[in-house]
């Protein structure tokens, strides 16, 4: 998700600020018509959501590819000879495993 908002040209630190100053607007309407007892539950509900969507900017769906290429550039620091990598990603742990094999040569992607 940290890729798609980069892309288009927010931050995660952008989108919290927005949503904060949005808040801190409501919180302003809240206090101006205390009265108001349905725009005031509107109000609350927004907040609610608010919280969500910031913990779901947040939230990085995707898996640690970065720490993966990590080791693998760390690995072909030492063994500079070396022509691929054996990637074994399991989910669940069964005997015998029941894994795809997806073969790519990256030179030609």
């Amino acid at each position: 998700m940290n890729s798609f908002f980069q892309q288009h040209g927010f931050s995660i630190e952008n989108i919290e600020i927005q949503l904060r100053e949005i808040t801190s607007q409501i919180e302003y309407m809240k206090a101006k018509y205390p009265l108001d007892i349905e725009a005031n539950q509107f109000f609350d509900w927004c907040f609610k959501r608010f919280d969500i969507i910031i913990d779901l900017v947040k939230f990085n769906p995707r898996f640690g590819w970065a720490e993966i290429q990590k080791e693998m550039d760390n690995s072909y620091q030492i063994h500079r000879n070396t022509t691929g990598f054996i990637l074994l990603l399991d989910h669940d742990l069964t005997n015998p495993s029941k894994r795809i094999l997806i073969e790519r040569n990256i030179s030609k992607l």
